[in-house]
């Protein structure tokens, strides 16, 4: 797991790509996993936000970083569902999970603070 903070502007689409690799280095498969990431003031708070791949939000492997798309996350905030947003600072974190019904094995890729860059023109 990887601990990053984001800077994400409010009412524009926001993208990031992010590789899932090993110790080694060597980039690890999404087969047969799902995404999901949610953004909230605190761990066990409200839910501000919430991407995933289930609703499109969230692709796997379909982009490619260094001429690969294996083990390649891509995290879209379309921005409408950031428009609303009012708050300055959350936490958020990134979780992949097996595609099977209970969800295991699951990993967190990613976790940390989320400043919002709030939006003026609207």
């Amino acid at each position: 797991m990887a601990e990053v903070d984001l800077r994400i502007p409010t009412g524009v689409t926001w993208r990031r790509c992010v590789t899932w690799a090993d110790a080694a280095g060597d980039r690890i498969s999404l087969a047969g996993m799902r995404a999901r990431m949610e953004i909230r003031k605190r761990p066990g708070g409200v839910v501000y936000l919430t991407i995933s791949s289930e609703n499109g939000t969230i692709a796997l492997e379909a982009d490619e970083v260094a001429g690969s798309a294996v083990g390649v996350v891509t995290l879209t905030i379309p921005g409408p569902l950031s428009a609303l947003i009012s708050v300055v600072t959350a936490e958020y974190d990134v979780k992949l999970m097996s595609a099977t019904v209970d969800g295991e094995p699951s990993y967190r890729l990613l976790e940390g603070k989320v400043t919002f860059d709030l939006a003026v023109t609207r």
